[in-house]
């Protein structure tokens, strides 16, 4: 609430430094957004990080390739359930869409 205080009324667009800031986006935007202003443009760094990732380990993406993955979750170095308070975003959803019954 202090940093969209401090945000200027002219600001029209966000740069969402760290990806976990997409988790929360549209927080930042309903703290943000002036009520007369166009829609706040925010850029997030997810899809930039994952095209890192798959360049460094030598993969190109394919967007149509069928999910396959699973998920293990880490609780202080220990295998674990995801945590509740992540099924109150889409990404936590999907996570444990794919998660293991505990």
């Amino acid at each position: 609430a202090a940093a969209a205080a401090l945000t200027p009324d002219d600001v029209t667009t966000v740069v969402l430094g760290c990806t976990h800031y997409e988790l929360v986006a549209e927080r930042i935007r309903a703290a943000v957004q002036r009520p007369d202003a166009p829609r706040l443009v925010l850029h997030g760094s997810a899809g930039a990080v994952a095209a890192q990732a798959l360049r460094r380990i030598g993969v190109r993406p394919d967007p149509g390739a069928p999910a396959a993955g699973t998920l293990t979750v880490l609780l202080s170095g220990r295998e674990g359930a995801l945590p509740a308070p992540a099924l109150a975003y889409d990404e936590g959803r999907l996570l444990h869409a794919v998660t293991p019954a505990g």
